[in-house]
Formats: C-alpha cells, sequence, structure tokens
C-alpha cells in the first residue's frame, strides 16, 4: 500500500469479479481520509490482524452485500399490495396478534 500526503492508494479487486483475458482485474482507487478516519481505520485494521488494504477491501465488500431497508421489504410490500388487504385491515390485524401474544405471555406466567 503506498501513502500519499492526501490520503491512502489502495488497489482494490474488482467487484465484477472473475479474470479478463487471463489476468485479474483490478481497480485503482484513490480516496482522501481526514485524519481522525485514516486512524481509525488503521485501528480497525490493527484490531482484526490485517493490513489497511485487507481491511478496506473488506470493509467495502460488507457494505455492498448489506441491502437497504426499502430491498429488504420490497417482497412484503408486493405481498400486501397483492393481499388486497387495507392498511386499516392489515391495522387491525396487527393489533389483534399483539394483544394474542400478550395474552400468551401472560398465562406463561
Amino acid at each position: 500500500m503506498a501513502f500519499k500526503a492526501s490520503g491512502f492508494v489502495f488497489t482494490l479487486w474488482s467487484f465484477a469479479g472473475g479474470k479478463s483475458r487471463g489476468k485479474d482485474r483490478r481497480m485503482s482507487l484513490t480516496i482522501s481520509l481526514p485524519g481522525d478516519l485514516e486512524a481509525r481505520v488503521q485501528e480497525a485494521a490493527a484490531r482484526q490482524g490485517q493490513d489497511v488494504e485487507a481491511y478496506v477491501i473488506h470493509a467495502v465488500e460488507r457494505a455492498l452485500r448489506k441491502r437497504s431497508l426499502d430491498e429488504m421489504l420490497a417482497p412484503v410490500r408486493a405481498q400486501f399490495a397483492a393481499s388486497g388487504m387495507t392498511e386499516e385491515e392489515l391495522t387491525a390485524l396487527v393489533k389483534a396478534e399483539r394483544r394474542a401474544m400478550w395474552r400468551e405471555k401472560q398465562n406463561q406466567q
């Protein structure tokens, strides 16, 4: 890893993955980190027993794997829309289930 006065220079694996014509595909990326963030990245990498480059690559991979709330809720929203249920009906159903769960919990005590 090379340092520059304005930030780090990282060589990251291409997130498209694979090889192109027998060569590893890589992407070079220069980012400028504020001093406090640079120190936090270095400390976190050290805690994980990794060099900074490996730590940042794994952090980017983890961030890309995370789905947004909209992505996670899309199937639920689609099922709700397909059900024909109104929001008022859904609210009543949730309240009834919550009351039933509370009663069940009270009966177990």
